[in-house]
């Protein structure tokens, strides 16, 4: 899963750097590709903002204030996490698969959720887990 995420962001890195025909993403200069590890860091970031909340501020926030979170600083360069960011893709962007997929755009990700739930987790009937709702819905009593 993770090496395809990180191939669909760099592919589509490379297509928004052919239309612009500059290799310039979110301001800063394209280096070189997405790797496994920067993928594993970016994540694990954006789990670290989840659990340290800064209402009311952007992702920035955490590069600014690197007196209080270092992690940030030494983890990753506030600009290669923008570039992650804005070439993020978890699956191919083509408008045939789009047009008849309304999960397409995240469906690796989905179907390796569903299998790991399936696999850990006796869920019983009280769940479904609807690709039309794009939910999990719990069913029984609160």
């Amino acid at each position: 899963m993770w090496e395809k995420i990180v191939f669909e962001s760099n592919k589509y890195a490379r297509q928004k750097m052919l239309k612009s025909e500059k290799r310039i993403i979110s301001g800063y200069h394209w280096r070189h590709d997405i790797s496994l590890q920067e993928m594993y860091q970016f994540f694990g970031l954006l789990i670290y903002m989840a659990t340290l909340p800064a209402p009311g501020r952007d992702y920035t926030y955490y590069w600014a204030n690197y007196h209080v979170y270092p992690a940030w600083v030494d983890c990753m360069k506030l600009y290669r996490f923008k570039q992650i960011r804005s070439v993020l893709h978890f699956n191919s962007s083509t408008s045939s698969e789009k047009s008849k997929d309304p999960l397409h755009t995240v469906r690796p990700i989905y179907a390796t959720i569903q299998e790991i739930l399936g696999r850990y987790l006796d869920l019983g009937s009280e769940f479904s887990m609807r690709p039309a709702q794009h939910a999990v819905v719990h069913l029984g009593d609160t």
